[in-house]
């Protein structure tokens, strides 16, 4: 009886348990569906309940990220059209930018120039000075096509060479990058020894561009600057024009080859140092930018 009395209490425990079991336990169709998680330390398969996500658990508590999608094409694409759009965009400004930067450098440069005839003009009684035979050494050479004189300053440079010691003085920095900068009429060395360092003039100066005897009109050797205006006004030069002063008479200037002229090669037509214009140093020492119509190209 006893016995009969503890088999049904075992019986009745272990249905509890069972009961307990049961309701404890997923249904059995989410019971398979569970994710398999390896655990790292034991190297077996695990089923247990997880986390919303498939994440991998690799020791206690860790839990590691699934990895992030990458680019598709189409957002690749997209990129590099908006990094073209902005380069398109900032080129052009940063080509004039520095146009703009080689354009105020050359306006330094001709100043200096002034500072160096001021210099030479109050050591030589206010004269410019007449040194066509010079000119002539260097190699003078009015062109058939254009210029039609040979406004070339090489000697320039060799009469202030004692006051301005900086070869690059002498040279536009856009020359140094300009597609006609060996043409022969944009360039003069101020000297004809080959076997030393030459500097190279490339700037132009119309008022000494003929070695004519006696001096024309409008070229200034040895002229004072009170002279230098009143033959110019003299010479009703149609590209000079008449001054009022010395602040509207040109002294030096960038090369150039305007496009209106027939005679210019096709291949220098309408460039010059800057584009749409030219840097030039006045007869009273100030230098400036003059926009022309017929240079649009550098």
């Amino acid at each position: 009886m006893s016995t009969a009395r503890a088999n049904n209490t075992n019986l009745s425990a272990g249905t509890d348990r069972e009961r307990s079991l049961a309701r404890s336990a997923p249904p059995a169709n989410e019971r398979w569906n569970k994710p398999s998680v390896q655990n790292c330390h034991s190297g077996r398969l695990e089923r247990f309940q997880m986390l919303p996500s498939s994440s991998t658990r690799c020791g206690r508590g860790a839990v590691r990220a699934p990895p992030k999608a990458a680019f598709t094409l189409i957002e690749l694409l997209v990129v590099i059209a908006i990094i073209a759009i902005l380069a398109a965009l900032l080129l052009p400004a940063l080509s004039r930018a520095k146009q703009a930067a080689r354009r105020a450098s050359c306006v330094s440069q001709l100043k200096q120039q002034a500072v160096g005839w001021r210099i030479y003009l109050d050591e030589n009684e206010g004269r410019f000075p007449d040194v066509r035979p010079l000119k002539t050494s260097l190699g003078y050479k009015p062109w058939s096509t254009w210029p039609a004189s040979d406004p070339r300053a090489g000697w320039a440079a060799m009469v202030l060479s004692n006051v301005i010691r900086a070869p690059e003085i002498w040279s536009c920095p856009s020359m140094q990058t300009a597609t006609f900068k060996t043409a022969e009429q944009s360039f003069q060395l101020a000297g004809t020894d080959t076997n030393t360092t030459t500097t190279v003039v490339r700037y132009w100066m119309w008022r000494f561009d003929r070695t004519d005897e006696p001096v024309p009109l409008d070229n200034f050797w040895g002229r004072t600057e009170a002279d230098c205006v009143n033959s110019l006004r003299a010479a009703n030069n149609p590209q000079a024009g008449v001054p009022g002063g010395a602040s509207d008479v040109e002294l030096t200037v960038d090369v150039y080859f305007p496009n209106t002229i027939g005679t210019v090669s096709p291949d220098l037509k309408g460039r010059t140092a800057h584009p749409k214009g030219r840097n030039r140093l006045m007869l009273d020492g100030h230098a400036e930018y003059l926009r022309d119509a017929r240079t649009p190209n550098g």
